[in-house]
């Protein structure tokens, strides 16, 4: 587990125990599960929803909009179709980053 993994990882340990859900929500160590290429990534069950490109500026609104309102975040979800692209990046890399630049231009004009 590379270094910002464990710190997002500690970082939703800390918002879940704070928030009294440690009986409810828990945060795991994982390898990659086959996602490497899409960097930090974090799975939500139930729900199937996988996000990529994580940074620690995401784990307050991951808690809050995704573990405890259910809503899911566009901008860091890896769309099903580029799940599981291991061996495949170079395919698959224009996408990723497309589906990435289309939240970042959004951002910017809020």
């Amino acid at each position: 587990m590379d270094k910002d993994s464990a710190l997002i990882r500690d970082g939703l340990k800390k918002r879940i125990k704070a928030a009294g859900l440690r009986d409810k929500i828990r945060a795991t160590r994982s390898g990659c599960l086959d996602q490497c290429e899409y960097g930090p990534t974090v799975v939500v069950y139930p729900g199937n929803i996988w996000y990529g490109g994580v940074s620690i500026d995401d784990v307050d609104e991951i808690f809050e909009r995704t573990l405890l309102k259910g809503e899911v975040i566009e901008r860091l979800v890896i769309p099903d179709r580029l799940l599981n692209a291991s061996g495949k990046m170079e395919e698959v890399r224009a996408e990723w980053e497309a589906h990435r630049a289309q939240f970042e231009s959004d951002e910017e004009q809020d």
